[in-house]
């Protein structure tokens, strides 16, 4: 009896794959340079978001090399079982490496995936420190964010990607079943969901803050604009869901898809965590050679702060929320919080 994928086959040639893997990872990889070096330039050291960000580049990397090696097999896998070419005695040497392949494709996307996340987790952890609600904030979403990692590392069939070499012929007959296959895009769903709501509660951060400082509209609407490239993610994540079920011949699915859509998903996040922290490095830089600063703050005509305390020392309106700078490596937003003329002296 003939697979219900015998018209499917692979929808994406080998080719066509490695030319999008490389392709996003060269992008992907212009972007953390960019990233890094602007980062060096400013503050002379890395901070814990652009290590985050180098793990998941690390990620990528090790994606598309293990792509790479283990494609053309895998391919020859794909042919045998949708029934394009006869089976052979190389079948289960052919669906060994295509196993250990998508073992460490998803290992690979999931932890590269979630190291951008935390990326942008710490990378908005410096906004709003200081204070309460925010903190409150942050640990919650920190905390759901590694309940979606530990999620999504550990609903795939795990039990068909372990003990390959002493029980590859039976894994290959149990997890061949449309059983299986209906599980697996049962874990694609649930995937997508957490992948998200994470997106989501991480987003949350930044909006809350931006729309308590005292900066104009446009101001807001531009800092929004760049903390909404979050969003660019999320469509990679609808459009991996979408495009895997209508191209799927029953419950079964074409992992050709399904993977060049992880990779670009991957490729995407990155270039997204690289471009989100140029506005915020790039203003760093600008305002180095300002004695302080704060976004279109209003002071009040009492508060001084004298000349020669101007670099550390930042007046503040009383009862409502600014940015400002205390150095030029970190921004804070204070609420509720006076710097009197001895307060900036002393800071000196």
């Amino acid at each position: 009896m003939s697979s219900p994928l015998w018209d499917a086959g692979a929808l994406v040639s080998r080719d066509a794959f490695l030319l999008v893997s490389w392709c996003g990872f060269s992008i992907a990889t212009i972007c953390v340079i960019g990233r890094i070096a602007t980062r060096l330039s400013v503050f002379k050291c890395l901070a814990l978001d652009d290590y985050f960000v180098l793990l998941g580049w690390s990620s990528s990397l090790a994606f598309s090399v293990v792509w790479h090696f283990f494609s053309a097999n895998t391919y020859a896998a794909i042919s045998q079982m949708v029934g394009k070419t006869p089976f052979n005695d190389t079948y289960l040497s052919l669906m060994y490496d295509y196993t250990r392949s998508q073992t460490g494709m998803i290992i690979c996307q999931t932890l590269g995936l979630w190291f951008i996340k935390y990326s942008f987790l710490f990378f908005f952890r410096k906004m709003g420190h200081q204070i309460r609600h925010q903190k409150i904030l942050w640990w919650t979403v920190a905390v759901y964010v590694s309940i979606g990692l530990a999620i999504s590392i550990s609903v795939p069939p795990w039990r068909c990607h372990t003990n390959l070499k002493k029980n590859l012929a039976n894994i290959a007959l149990k997890c061949g079943t449309p059983e299986i296959a209906r599980f697996t895009m049962n874990t694609l769903r649930v995937q997508a969901a957490m992948d998200i709501t994470s997106d989501a509660a991480i987003l949350s951060i930044p909006l809350t803050i931006l729309w308590q400082v005292r900066i104009s509209m446009r101001r807001k609407l531009a800092l929004a604009g760049i903390f909404a490239l979050i969003l660019f993610i999320v469509l990679c994540v609808i459009l991996r869901v979408v495009i895997v079920e209508k191209t799927a011949v029953g419950s079964y699915m074409d992992v050709t898809w399904l993977y060049l859509w992880h990779k670009i998903e991957l490729d995407v996040a990155i270039i997204v965590a690289c471009l989100a922290s140029f506005r915020a490095l790039y203003t760093s830089q600008r305002n180095q050679s300002l004695p302080t600063y704060a976004l279109n703050a209003t002071p009040r005509s009492n508060d001084y702060t004298p000349p020669g305390n101007r670099s550390w020392g930042a007046s503040v309106q009383s009862g409502t929320t600014v940015i400002s700078s205390l150095s030029p490596s970190k921004v804070h937003v204070k609420k509720d919080f006076l710097v009197s003329v001895r307060d900036a002296a002393d800071s000196s």
